[in-house]
């Protein structure tokens, strides 16, 4: 009706003239076919002359809640600026230029705090074009790092474009975090119609971060169905099993690139940050490390082809590395990434009473099934201390992984003196040891039994003050909390490494072999000895020399000696309970594992799936 009230008002059809009104029908039927230079109708927009543009939409003043601008980057863009639907959420961008605006006051009704604004043919900011979906792109604020993403909501990921950095290719991305400060381009859709926009902040840094978790808190509190307040990432389990799922696939690295946050630690050889993932805005842990020689290239390389090797569910997952330039020094360097955990063993110590004894329990099965795999695999991790134990909890439950493997090293080429000191094995120390004996995976045993006397609030443990002190200070301590406080793991704490036991004995004697990555087969049985002997390192005594106890073949874990027999002769065995390797498999132990209660005869109980202190009758000493 428009078109023939156009021809009409123009007078150019007349059918009162014999020839003109067939023409005249011919040109106004091409009138109405002939598309308009702009794509809206000029009543859409209220325009002034500028510069670069015949028209352009009157701009207003920044609404207080706009995050950040899209800034038109052609003519063609240009022209969304004037549908009448966007006109709104038109000011001026930091550049002086009109643009549209993000932010949670764009949103056409309440979702909650994850949809900050959606492009589309029917979405709240529109894009009108065929080729575009109802709903093409959405800004989204992830729920828990309040990450701003780009998520691509049509079904053809390709259909958007980003720059730098760009979606994914290796996978099903269709989201990626948004950083604030770095110019984006953003294109949308596929030619011949195309829209294209600059990503023009308007806050940065701390202030960015206010402003979006001001922004969440008041869009949960707006939301007006509940469903849109609850999100599938809300659970930590979820993000967990997303980052399963890529390690599974065997991508050759989990994540790409990361935006650092707050500093968290320090590791061996760098410093810990809490990051955000760039491709899923989840949170992860960086271990930033920066090269200075050749000796910290070397431990770095070793650090990284022994984390890409590593499958086990208690040791931390290794989600790739990227190479980088400091910024403040010209030194190569590089970002290890990993998963965050709630924390480290440090923060639970000292436990308290009531669910202490359990979270021993959980730690010491754990980790000793941790290091009976790099046992296997013949590596030592030479720094086992509760800041390189990371947790979390589930229902109560407690997972340990084991991190940190800067200093880790193959038994055959570990030489050096390495880890920290008050959790360190005696053979690592000038007068207790050092060069008597190779350094052995059971090294990391005897530093997994410190860390569990640490935890003890009634044990006296005082890390500052040992690490200051002699060794011999050190060694006190051990003995005191193996007679006293944990004589069911006293095997654990010898201070000569022949007689010490193994992860995998450990694990059969208390156990009942689950855990294990040695064969059952190659666990021979725990020397049984004088309490002289297990001391036997002390400085200006002769360390005395036991025969072999009839262990089986192809027990790894047993160390080697390098200095030579020595002529002092070794004591008879001791009497006491049988450790055939038939009692290992046949012995049945107590409902309950207790490691304050010496073990008289090696047991193994069932593992649980969950503990509940309150069912656990045990005799929990002083200080627990």
């Amino acid at each position: 009706l428009v078109g023939w009230t156009r021809i009409v008002a123009s007078r150019r059809w007349q059918p009162g003239v014999r020839g003109e009104g067939a023409r005249g029908l011919y040109s106004s039927l091409l009138l109405l076919l002939k598309p308009d230079p702009s794509p809206f109708p000029s009543s859409f927009a209220t325009t002034k002359p500028s510069p670069h543009s015949g028209n352009a939409t009157m701009a207003r003043p920044v609404h207080p809640e706009t995050l950040f601008h899209l800034e038109p980057v052609d003519a063609a863009t240009e022209a969304v600026l004037q549908h009448q639907d966007n006109a709104p959420f038109v000011s001026t961008s930091s550049t002086g230029d009109p643009a549209l605006e993000i932010g949670y006051h764009v949103s056409s009704r309440p979702r909650g705090g994850r949809v900050i604004a959606r492009l589309g043919r029917e979405a709240d900011l529109v894009l009108p074009a065929k080729s575009i979906s109802h709903v093409h792109v959405a800004f989204e604020v992830h729920p828990i790092s309040h990450a701003i993403l780009l998520y691509v909501r049509a079904e053809k990921t390709r259909s958007v474009r980003v720059e730098p950095g760009g979606l994914r290719q290796d996978g099903n991305f269709r989201q990626l975090v948004l950083v604030p400060g770095v110019g984006y381009r953003i294109a949308i859709g596929e030619s011949p119609r195309l829209f294209q926009f600059w990503v023009k902040w308007r806050l940065v840094d701390m202030a960015m971060t206010c402003a979006v978790e001001a922004g969440f808190q008041a869009a949960q509190a707006r939301a007006i169905n509940p469903r849109w307040v609850k999100t599938e990432d809300d659970d930590e389990s979820n993000i967990r099993s997303w980052y399963n799922t890529r390690l599974q696939s065997g991508a050759v690295s989990v994540v790409r690139d990361a935006q650092l946050r707050e500093k968290i630690g320090d590791g061996t050889f760098g410093s810990v940050y809490r990051a955000v993932d760039l491709d899923s805005g989840h949170f992860i842990a960086v271990k930033v490390v920066g090269l200075k020689d050749d000796k910290g290239r070397a431990y770095l390389h070793r650090e990284i082809k022994t984390m890409q090797t590593l499958n086990h569910p208690h040791i931390i997952e290794f989600f790739g590395y990227k190479s980088y330039v400091a910024d403040e020094v010209d030194t190569q360097g590089v970002q290890i990434f990993m998963p965050l955990r709630t924390g480290s063993v440090c923060d639970l110590a000292p436990l308290p009473k009531e669910i202490g004894q359990s979270i021993i329990f959980q730690l010491s099965y754990q980790m000793l099934s941790a290091l009976d795999y790099l046992s296997e695999r013949s590596l030592c991790h030479r720094d086992v201390k509760p800041a390189n134990i990371l947790y979390e909890v589930n229902n109560g439950n407690y997972t340990f992984q084991l991190a940190d493997f800067g200093l880790v090293n193959y038994e055959q080429l570990a030489e050096t003196v390495c880890g920290t000191r008050v959790f360190s094995a005696p053979e690592l120390h000038p007068d207790y040891g050092l060069g008597k004996y190779r350094q052995t995976p059971k090294m990391d045993v005897w530093s997994l039994f410190v860390t569990v006397a640490s935890l003890s609030a009634g044990a006296g443990f005082q890390e500052q003050k040992l690490a200051t002190g002699s060794y011999s200070e050190i060694l006190t301590f051990v003995r005191a909390a193996a007679a006293v406080r944990l004589p069911g793991l006293e095997a654990m704490a010898r201070e000569n490494p022949e007689l010490r036991a193994s992860a995998a004995q450990m694990l059969v004697m208390h156990f009942d072999g689950k855990g294990l990555t040695t064969r059952r087969s190659d666990v021979g049985p725990i020397p049984e000895v004088l309490a002289s002997a297990a001391t036997e390192t002390r400085p200006g005594v002769p360390a005395p020399r036991p025969e072999r106890q009839n262990a089986p073949q192809g027990v790894t874990s047993e160390p080697k000696r390098i200095s030579p027999p020595e002529t002092t002769p070794p004591p008879p065995p001791t009497a006491g309970p049988s450790t055939r390797k038939e009692d290992v498999q046949s012995t049945q132990l107590p409902r309950r594992w207790d490691a304050t209660k010496r073990v008289t005869k090696v047991k193994s109980p069932a593992v649980p799936e969950r503990l509940d202190p309150q069912e656990m009758d045990i005799d929990v000493r002083d200080g627990y």
